[in-house]
């Protein structure tokens, strides 16, 4: 309905709706020339009506504008990487990218969009919402990062690992803020440094579309908005790869901005057009550095390997709890609290997530997955400790 018939339909029978003076501030019949709308006084219905008519069309042009199948450019990036952390492959135009995101949250006509988050919020029933990552197109073959864990060696040596360290800066290993088993590399940053960095020599990468990724956290103190970078340097004519464009060019380092406290999933897709040495530098960023400031990053569970063909999910916990402490689901009237009275004992449902229980509920957790992910979607639950289990 217009804005004029529904005042008209609402005034007082009293007012005559006739006169001159009505139509003007209120207004007559809808009258829109053939011509675009720039302000309100082309709709030219009356003052009132005008105003009000002008306002429904830049509510309904402002709404529009979240109309993805409408985007361009970098803005439909933007909407893909938030809700599935979907990257544009190579050259693929608007369009493909569009589709392919329909595809997976329309996919059978399922009414709900099975993204990240609402995975993530599913299972932070259970688990703290800080250990879960949802990781999509998780990397299954073709890991060729050795040592990415940073188990292997002595204090602070990473076998497979060239460390170099400058001015009062250092990188050691913590064995209190890893995010799995027993330890992870730290960056100890100090004021007056140039950069540190740890590096990896891989040989004979062939050609074909790979992820990198990593976690990492820092402590909070630095300043600038990039804490480390990230160098992926190849034989032949020592070029680095440029994720802004896929391709390979002289002088490109990519950025990787500072998250906070908690651990934070990071990837990055590469593109090989032929087979090459690669060399893997993950180096502190210095560029902004002010004096006094002082500040550590830990790095955890790096990994190089193959993008998967088809889609797939990762649910990725790593939790605070030691093996078989805190961690069976106990059936629907088994009471932990009235037998064992633990603290952290807690209501889920008619169920219970607690007690001293000797695995983790896999069956269950296999099922949860398996309701919540999307259909037609290789999905997958791995728990882990972060006290070695």
């Amino acid at each position: 309905m217009s804005i004029i018939k529904s005042l008209n339909e609402r005034m007082p029978s009293l007012i005559n709706k006739q006169e001159k003076g009505y139509k003007v501030v209120y207004g007559d019949v809808n009258s829109v020339p053939n011509t675009v709308i720039n302000q309100s006084s082309d709709i030219n219905c009356g003052a009132i009506s005008n105003e009000l008519e002008f306002l429904k069309l830049f509510i309904i042009y402002t709404l529009s504008a979240y109309d993805l199948g409408k985007s361009e450019n970098e803005w439909i990036d933007v909407v893909t990487d938030f809700f599935l952390n979907m990257k544009r492959i190579e050259e693929e135009t608007d369009v493909n990218l569009i589709n392919r995101f329909f595809s997976i949250i329309r996919r059978k006509l399922f009414p709900k969009w099975m993204v990240p988050l609402s995975i993530k919020k599913v299972f932070s029933y259970f688990f703290d919402e800080k250990d879960i990552f949802v990781i999509n197109d998780y990397i299954e073959t073709g890991d060729v990062i050795l040592n990415g864990d940073f188990e292997d060696g002595t204090g602070n040596d990473f076998d497979n690992w060239d460390e170099y360290e400058s001015g009062d800066s250092h990188i050691v290993e913590t064995k209190t803020e890893h995010l799995e088993q027993s330890r992870a590399v730290e960056f100890q940053i100090s004021e007056d440094i140039d950069s540190s960095y740890i590096l990896q020599n891989v040989n004979s990468v062939g050609t074909g579309i790979y992820k990198f990724s990593m976690f990492y956290k820092d402590d909070g103190n630095c300043t600038g908005d990039n804490i480390l970078t990230l160098t992926i340097r190849r034989s032949g004519d020592s070029k680095q790869y440029d994720a802004k464009t896929n391709t390979w060019i002289s002088g490109a380092k990519i950025l990787i901005p500072k998250k906070g406290l908690n651990y934070v999933y990071y990837e990055v897709y590469v593109v090989c057009p032929d087979s090459r040495d690669l060399t893997f530098i993950i180096a502190s960023e210095s560029t902004f550095l002010s004096s006094e400031n002082n500040y550590k990053v830990r790095v955890d569970k790096v990994r190089f390997g193959i993008w998967p063909e088809n889609p797939s999910v990762k649910v990725f916990i790593a939790s605070n709890y030691l093996p078989g402490s805190y961690s069976n689901l106990w059936p629907a009237g088994s009471d932990p609290i009235a037998t064992y009275d633990y603290e952290n004992a807690s209501f889920l449902d008619n169920d219970f997530l607690s007690g001293p229980g000797s695995s983790y509920p896999l069956d269950f957790l296999n099922e949860l997955l398996d309701k919540v992910k999307t259909a037609g979607i290789k999905s997958v639950v791995e728990v882990v400790s972060r006290y070695g289990g």
